[in-house]
């Protein structure tokens, strides 16, 4: 199985999961600039330029974590679905909404665009967390959306490649359903 974290704002999600491990895994991180693939450990790390440099087994179930809205993400999340051949399963956040509506307007076009080239997405409202957890600092926030990253990753890697239905992950992240939308 493959955890692919794409764009600096994974860099501490991939670096938890890296941390707390995740069986059977492989992390890559891909980056705009070597600067920010410094800052993390993972098992392979690229450069947005060398995307092409990440190679699937066949059948190889893939998690794809991003944080739509920004330019990172969006664009390169969609090229690489379509290099997968397994099972991909994408867990994204969304944007707050002070970030703006032209942010969140582009997270869900990408969201429409992504559906029809993943088995699942997961998305993770970062405002529902925020409201949610209120007495945390922004940066408190962003890192307790990728601590649940963690737990989805972790929850979404022991369902067997054969059984991810619809039932089976709503089943399987039932507790996480106040600030997560299975798409």
């Amino acid at each position: 199985m493959k955890i692919i974290g794409i764009g600096n704002s994974r860099i501490n999600a991939i670096n938890i999961i890296n941390s707390k491990g995740i069986l059977d895994s492989k992390t890559v991180i891909i980056c705009a600039n070597q600067s920010d693939l410094e800052r993390v450990s993972a098992d392979q790390k690229l450069l947005i330029e060398n995307l092409s440099e990440i190679s699937f087994e066949n059948n190889e179930k893939t998690i794809l974590l991003v944080a739509l809205g920004g330019k990172t993400g969006n664009e390169n999340i969609l090229s690489l679905t379509q290099k997968i051949n397994g099972n991909k399963i994408a867990i994204v956040t969304t944007p707050f909404p002070f970030e703006g509506s032209k942010r969140n307007e582009l997270a869900d076009k990408t969201i429409k665009e992504l559906k029809e080239n993943v088995d699942f997405i997961i998305a993770i409202n970062n405002g529902e967390i925020q409201q949610i957890y209120d007495n945390l600092s922004i940066d408190e926030v962003f890192h307790k959306s990728d601590e649940i990253i963690y737990q989805l990753v972790t929850e979404v890697s022991k369902v067997e490649n054969d059984n991810t239905s619809q039932e089976v992950i709503n089943a399987k992240l039932l507790q996480y359903k106040e600030f997560i939308k299975i798409i």
